[in-house]
């Protein structure tokens, strides 16, 4: 996506929540997937960012990945030493992964002519941090998707890993067969940056999904549940909800008013802010038919997506014992496409932010008008269950669950003839996650990632 003519923010304002704004993102790799790292990169999520080291010729340093960032940090900050002003970088930047001690030595990914921002980002007279309260953790750089965007990155949040591929192979209709939860055009965003006087063009490279929430356990058969938006970040463990969109959900379900929630403190990058710890029962992650030219599908929102595609795929139009009065497709037609989607049948905890903060205004002003207000960010400790491919390249995002427990994969139901190619892969799905995880091998090694 182009960046958006005209749109600027403050550097300060854009410097939020592990999601500062960022450069123009780069070319995707010509090489063979497996050369650009042919070993999974070992990451540490213990207190939630995806967190290891990078490299950029100094030696090591502790840093998060994010991909709510388009922009790769580097924190130029030292003790007892003035913060030198804000300016670009031209570095390679290298990704040191974890070894079987879980400490960063294993270089693992070069990243040549990265025009990283040499800032420190919080006004604290010390290291930056990101997270809740005592588990925030401290980090002097930021991996963004200037780098990221370089290919498809996967995080494989079970087995705490990170790789990197020229692209996704494969289009939708196969990938869904796969059983993957295909999210297309996934990205959004773009605008100008002000660097010391001067202005950065940065793509729209937020990775934006809408979302159904709803009472845990809530059924399936069943058109309920409250419509959100949220910007997928691996910076933070908690999840960040709007306090008007925490609204909502209470008032559908009967959920804790938001004065009555304990207090906490949750650490951005660029400061603390104070929120209230709360509660959402079940979070759906849903993609839509937007680029549809029917009103009908284009405006159907996250959780009527879901409804339908959980009703198409058990064919309940076609059984007359379903208890349907009426198939609910347009025109009650007895079958009608839906969007994948990926269901967390499980409590997920968040942080609600006064939607004053200028985390959640930021983003909100950048994200308009091609998308709807946002209600919040999505953090890694909802994701725990997930395999996460982002497809910069393709403009979309997979999904797929690799833990049973509270995790249901749902491909995007195409026709009618798809149904049976679903039916196969759950069931395969269901044998290899009862198998287990496999972690993979941990080997040392080096491979260059440049374009």
């Amino acid at each position: 996506m182009p960046p958006a003519p005209g749109r600027s923010a403050p550097r300060r304002a854009l410097l939020l929540g592990g999601i500062a704004a960022g450069a123009l993102a780069a070319s995707g790799c010509a090489e063979d997937a497996r050369q650009i790292d042919p070993f999974p990169i070992r990451v540490d999520l213990t207190r939630g960012a995806v967190t290891l080291a990078v490299d950029v010729g100094d030696g090591p340093v502790p840093a998060i990945i994010d991909t709510a960032t388009p922009l790769t940090v580097l924190d130029p900050f030292q003790e007892g030493v003035a913060v030198p002003p804000a300016k670009r970088r031209l570095s390679t930047v290298t990704l040191v992964g974890l070894d079987e001690e879980g400490q960063p030595t294993i270089p693992r990914a070069r990243f040549p002519d990265t025009a990283a921002l040499a800032l420190h980002p919080c006004p604290d007279d010390r290291l930056c941090r990101a997270g809740l309260g005592d588990e925030a953790v401290e980090f002097r750089a930021i991996v963004g998707a200037d780098i990221l965007a370089r290919s498809a990155a996967r995080f494989d949040f079970p087995t705490s890993e990170l790789r990197f591929f020229p692209d996704t192979s494969g289009d939708a209709s196969q990938l869904g067969d796969e059983c993957h939860a295909v999210i297309q055009e996934a990205f959004a965003g773009g605008g100008t940056l002000s660097v010391n006087g001067g202005e950065v063009n940065f793509g729209g490279w937020r990775p934006v999904v809408g979302a159904c929430m709803d009472e845990v356990g809530a059924p399936d058969d069943a058109e309920r549940g409250t419509d959100a938006l949220f910007v997928l970040s691996t910076g933070l463990g908690i999840s960040v909800l709007a306090a008007s969109s925490y609204q909502r959900y209470a008032d559908a379900t009967g959920a804790p008013a938001l004065e009555d929630l304990p207090a906490g403190e949750l650490y951005f990058p660029s400061g603390v802010a104070p929120v209230r710890l709360g509660q959402i029962g079940s979070v759906a992650l849903v993609g839509s038919l937007s680029s549809s030219n029917d009103d009908d599908v284009a405006d159907r929102g996250p959780c009527r997506e879901l409804y339908l595609n959980r009703i198409m795929a058990a064919r309940a139009c076609d059984d007359p014992d379903a208890g349907l009065a009426t198939c609910p497709c347009p025109d009650q037609a007895p079958f009608c496409s839906t969007a994948a989607a990926v269901d967390l049948d499980r409590t997920i905890d968040v942080a609600i932010l006064d939607d004053g903060n200028p985390v959640l205004q930021t983003l909100r002003d950048e994200l308009r008008p091609e998308t709807p207000e946002l209600d919040g960010i999505l953090g890694t400790a909802a994701l725990a269950s997930l395999r996460l491919e982002l497809d910069y390249l393709n403009n979309r995002m997979l999904m797929r669950c690799e833990l049973s427990a509270g995790c249901r994969t749902l491909p995007a139901v195409r026709s009618p003839e798809s149904r049976d190619a679903l039916d196969r892969c759950r069931a395969r799905e269901e044998d290899r996650i009862d198998g287990g995880v496999d972690a993979g091998a941990v080997d040392a090694g080096l491979a260059d990632a440049a374009n």
